[in-house]
């Protein structure tokens, strides 16, 4: 019997995991198309932080965008997520917002700018 919780508790975690990395990957190529790569795993770890901070899952959180990634940009996005996810030091502190505006509206404090993206933390 317990042999089958564990297993059962594993298969749910994986496609849990599974289920937030695609979540992810949507995210870093909606997000932050044509930024260098460092841009890209920077908004990755902005996703990451804010759904740390409104204690949410991944694909739960509100005010980003998510397009299907092309099959065949997929591997590379896929590396990338599992890399900011497993990651503890992150490119961009604590910050868990963006904006790509010329003029950003942000109302936190800026933790760093990286290509068009300037980051920030939110209250």
């Amino acid at each position: 019997m317990n042999k089958i919780v564990v297993t059962l508790t594993l298969l749910l975690s994986s496609s849990v995991m599974a289920s937030e990395q695609s979540c992810m990957i949507e995210i870093m190529h909606s997000e932050a198309q044509g930024e260098p790569l460092t841009g890209i795993i920077a908004v990755g770890e902005a996703s990451l932080n804010r759904s740390k901070n409104q204690n949410k899952s991944i694909c739960k959180i509100s005010g980003v965008t998510r397009k299907q990634v092309p099959s065949k940009l997929r591997g590379h996005y896929i590396a990338l997520a599992n890399e900011v996810m497993v990651t503890k030091d992150k490119t961009i502190k604590d910050a868990d917002s963006w904006d790509r505006a010329k003029k950003p509206r942000y109302k936190g404090k800026i933790v760093a700018r990286i290509g068009k993206h300037t980051f920030y933390r939110m209250g």
